[in-house]
């Protein structure tokens, strides 16, 4: 008789899923939806302040989430004639405050400096008390955030890494979505950071259908037209009204979005180089990960200054390697241990921007095309 386990990537934006057979590790079934406590905030940070104006707001932001996995999970078995007596493991991989949440902790203080972790420890839990639904399941695997803002999503990330023998020396992690994690390592050490994005990247233009990647080839061309200046400013006749680029209405307000969330990435990147000592040029091997990074064009990305020239050539997209991580973790609590060891005080150095000398100046040097 086969059994199954489910992998989760709970993301700020998006939540996706799989059902993984036990016996032949296969992907039986997978699903993918947005997440509902964007009602709530666009981002983690707006989502804790929601919970602190009214308490009432946690049981519902923890309510949507439990309620459409467990209707996904629901639907994947019924589809494939699963039965969810065979439902044996869980394992959510998921940004530190999303994972909190689910487990009832008290998020305040991921809200607020100093930003302390509430979720410094994988969590294993021997039933389901989180559906309330799957009877024979045993384990409930949680991923630890090695910080407030490094979370298991971006530490499954690596666990993928190191099981394909891609996590090589002098390489970086790039996950780029509403919180764009990012860890370099470098002599066997892990530099970690992450830089605020909000929705300009995973988020869409929801009156255009739109999306980050799409207004990135757009902001691109209306550059390289000359019709959008390096400072980011719509030349005139377009300054008040914006500009139409590739079926999109690009405005004031979305180009100072992207401006934002490029500039924070950018400058994440330069503050680990220089944390670890590597040049762009030392930097061999660039991983992009997330759903956003999945359809970035690099050449866009370059031409407004997301991502050095530097690192071209050096790139692989490798798609959500948060939901691949926990695929291993379905098939092996063994890799939590690995997770710990990678993600020691020792070896892993979690660094806030914010706190560095000259962030501002990099910060500002950097919101240009």
């Amino acid at each position: 008789m086969n059994k199954y386990s489910v992998a989760i990537d709970l993301g700020t934006t998006t939540i996706e899923l799989c059902i993984i057979c036990n016996n032949e590790k296969t992907v039986v079934a997978s699903d993918s939806f947005k997440n509902r406590q964007a009602l709530y905030g666009s981002d983690v940070i707006n989502r804790i302040f929601a919970i602190e104006r009214n308490y009432n707001n946690y049981d519902k932001l923890r309510q949507v989430v439990i309620e459409d996995i467990k209707n996904s999970v629901l639907k994947l078995c019924s589809n494939n004639k699963i039965s969810i007596e065979d439902i044996t493991k869980i394992v959510f991989s998921g940004n530190t405050t999303m994972n909190s949440i689910l487990l009832k902790k008290d998020v305040s203080s991921l809200g607020k400096h100093p930003f302390t972790n509430c979720l410094s420890e994988n969590v294993v839990l021997t039933e389901d008390i989180i559906f309330n639904t799957f009877s024979c399941v045993k384990e409930i695997v949680f991923i630890k955030g090695a910080s407030a803002f490094i979370g298991g999503d971006i530490l499954s990330g690596l666990l993928y890494l190191s099981e394909n023998n891609m996590l090589l020396n002098n390489s970086l992690l790039l996950d780029l979505g509403t919180n764009g994690e990012m860890i370099l390592k470098h002599d066997d050490k892990f530099y970690a950071t992450s830089a605020s994005c909000g929705p300009a990247f995973e988020g869409a233009i929801r009156k255009q259908n739109a999306y980050g990647s799409n207004v990135i080839d757009a902001i691109s061309l209306g550059i390289n037209a000359r019709k959008i200046s390096k400072e980011g400013i719509l030349q005139e006749p377009f300054l008040d009204k914006g500009i139409e680029i590739m079926g999109i209405k690009l405005t004031a307000s979305i180009i100072h979005d992207i401006i934002l969330a490029k500039a924070a990435i950018i400058s994440g990147i330069e503050i680990l180089l220089n944390e670890a000592g590597v040049s762009r040029v030392d930097l061999m091997h660039i991983y992009i990960a997330g759903n956003f990074g999945f359809y970035l064009n690099l050449q866009s990305a370059y031409n407004i200054k997301m991502l050095p020239k530097e690192f071209e050539g050096k790139i692989k997209i490798i798609g959500n390697s948060s939901l691949e991580g926990a695929k291993i973790l379905c098939e092996s609590c063994d890799a939590l241990k690995y997770i710990n060891d990678f993600s020691s005080e020792e070896n892993f150095i979690v660094i806030q921007p914010s706190l560095k000398k000259h962030y501002e100046d990099i910060l500002l040097k950097n919101m240009t095309f």
